[in-house]
């Protein structure tokens, strides 16, 4: 399990004396989040020092598979706020235990972290902003990888020639610089995204004058190494779309995808490149990602009635190509089975 700790307005003594509470209680939580996956669990602790009563404010987000829970409480001692965090803690891991099994990677909950993304932005704490947008960069780093090969596919880029770690660090910058001016119907995890296709249309640009020897404008900023350290580890998770969840109840999609991991990958991808960026965006978010087509109109700013054509449209072009150019290899190789 990772731990991330971030102050405000706190001595050295209080760091301290936060870091002998959290010893004395960590065995608490520990024995819920080792069961996990290794590395599939994040908890990252904000406490405040105050004046007034209460005088501590205790903040926590805890990041497991599929969801984020925050939680927060304020007492004149720090370890009776953490007490307090910790229950709540236990108390939302049990009903979040009882929920039906997720089919999409998206992250529940992540608007409780929106107000302490907003006070970092405030009063100009980027590490601690970074560190606290560490768990979404999986899915946006997956992502990123995914419409770089989309873009060498339709030779807008040569191989190789952006390197997502780049177009991250753009991405996080501007999400810091952007944050409080961004649209308040997006919700956070579609935004970052957004901004992921805004990096990567720039790379795209900047790649395009370059090769036409202009030269090309380095960014001003950007996240340090200190604080690419609270994401990189994310960063290298893998992501792959299932052909099940594109096309279900298509006879053969299912079996698709138990064949070989590496071919199948490359396949899909090739199957969704013959889709319009758009139609395949608006499908990848709806299938993967778990988006409904109202939160898809807003992101692609169009009526909900278009969203909705094209992800049928989508769906029909893709079981057309499956069903002419793969299904009978498919049918083949169950038979030898």
């Amino acid at each position: 399990m990772q731990v991330h700790w971030a102050y405000f307005g706190c001595t050295k003594d209080d760091e301290e004396h936060l870091d002998r509470c959290w010893q004395a209680r960590q065995d608490r939580l520990r024995p819920r989040l080792d069961a996990l996956e290794a590395g599939a669990a994040a908890l990252q602790w904000v406490a405040s020092r105050q004046e007034g009563s209460p005088q501590w404010h205790v903040q926590t987000a805890l990041h497991v598979p599929g969801a984020t829970i925050v939680v927060e409480a304020g007492h004149d001692d720090a370890g009776e706020a953490m007490d307090a965090v910790i229950a709540q803690l236990l108390d939302r891991m049990d009903r979040l235990e009882e929920r039906p099994e997720k089919v999409t990677v998206r992250r529940e909950g992540l608007h409780g972290i929106v107000p302490l993304l907003e006070r970092c932005c405030r009063e100009g704490r980027s590490g601690v902003f970074f560190a606290w947008l560490a768990p979404l960069i999986g899915t946006l780093a997956a992502h990123v990888r995914r419409e770089l090969r989309m873009r060498e596919r339709d030779q807008r880029l040569a191989v190789g020639e952006i390197d997502p770690s780049d177009v991250l660090d753009d991405v996080l910058l501007q999400a810091y610089e952007r944050f409080a001016s961004r649209p308040a119907q997006l919700p956070l995890d579609l935004w970052l995204l957004q901004l992921a296709d805004d990096a990567l249309d720039r790379a795209c640009e900047s790649m395009a004058e370059s090769s036409l020897d202009q030269p090309v404008e380095q960014p001003s900023e950007e996240p340090q190494e200190s604080e690419r350290d609270s994401w990189i580890e994310w960063a290298s998770s893998t992501e792959t779309i299932a052909l099940g969840d594109l096309l279900p109840g298509v006879p053969g999609a299912e079996q698709w995808d138990s064949l070989d991991m590496e071919r199948k990958h490359a396949e899909t991808e090739s199957m969704l490149s013959r889709l319009p960026r758009i139609q395949r965006q608006a499908l990848v978010l709806n299938t993967v990602y778990g988006y409904a087509p109202a939160e898809i109109a807003d992101f692609q700013d169009r009526p909900e009635s278009e969203v909705l054509f094209e992800l049928n449209d989508a769906r029909r072009v893709l079981e057309t190509y499956f069903r002419e150019e793969y299904l009978p290899e498919i049918e083949e190789k169950l038979k030898a089975r």
